[in-house]
């Protein structure tokens, strides 16, 4: 009776040659596999070499996402410096672009712009925007994507040219290595401030600057009425 208990009892190497231990080991290790892809996906950041890490998203687009809010943004090329002041309500803008003691105002309604002359919006055809549209959350969060997280109590990452070469133009050239930064500021878990420092992609794509600082402002969220005063020619 005691030599059938024994013969009984499991042992370790019958999960290699027992077929159904077998089956049953590989069953399990499929769970586990399972699992923790799902802690991968609900925690997607990634750690990389060199440190730092990549988030595949960041939170607090919400109130820029509603296109209603006034903002600032400034934009440093070596010793120029354009201030861009004024309000968003949905696919319009309304702001005054500042250099040194010149300043004009401008007035955007989807793909149409206009310069204030005596009052009046005349319709024009170049932007008045610097490099690309800064109040495009898909366009953002796809740069942070690509950036590594250098700084987390300052909301600091780093990309290179090629991360943004790739979110910024439509074909996939390969282009030469540089650092770029950019900085997130948060008011109550709302991104309210962005900062980029983008000199050594600016030479890159043929701008002979040395430093290149576009800082972006957010305030006034959801207090913007519709600009219906405007005379628009």
């Amino acid at each position: 009776m005691e030599k059938n208990n024994k013969e009984s009892k499991f042992q370790f190497k019958e999960l290699f040659t027992n077929k159904q231990y077998r089956s049953i080991m590989i069953l399990a290790l499929y769970a586990i596999l399972f699992a923790v892809l799902i802690v991968i996906i609900r925690n997607p950041v990634n750690v990389v070499s060199g440190g730092g890490s990549i988030k595949s998203k960041v939170d607090g687009y919400e109130l820029i996402d509603n296109k209603n809010f006034g903002y600032k943004y400034t934009v440093t090329l070596d010793e120029d410096t354009y201030v861009y002041e004024g309000q968003k309500y949905n696919n319009k803008d309304l702001f005054t672009l500042s250099k040194g003691e010149e300043s004009v105002s401008y007035y955007i309604e989807g793909d149409k712009f206009y310069k204030e002359e005596d009052g009046v919006y005349k319709s024009i055809i170049d932007k008045p925007i610097i490099v690309f549209d800064y109040f495009n959350t898909n366009i953002l969060d796809q740069l942070i994507i690509r950036s590594v997280l250098i700084d987390e109590k300052a909301n600091k990452y780093k990309i290179d040219n090629q991360s943004l070469y790739d979110v910024l133009n439509e074909d996939s050239s390969k282009v030469e290595s540089g650092e770029n930064y950019i900085t997130l500021g948060y008011r109550n878990s709302n991104i309210t401030k962005i900062e980029f420092e983008l000199g050594n992609y600016a030479r890159l794509v043929g701008d002979n600057y040395d430093k290149v600082i576009i800082s972006l402002e957010y305030y006034d969220f959801n207090l913007i009425e519709d600009f219906t005063e405007l005379t628009v020619e």
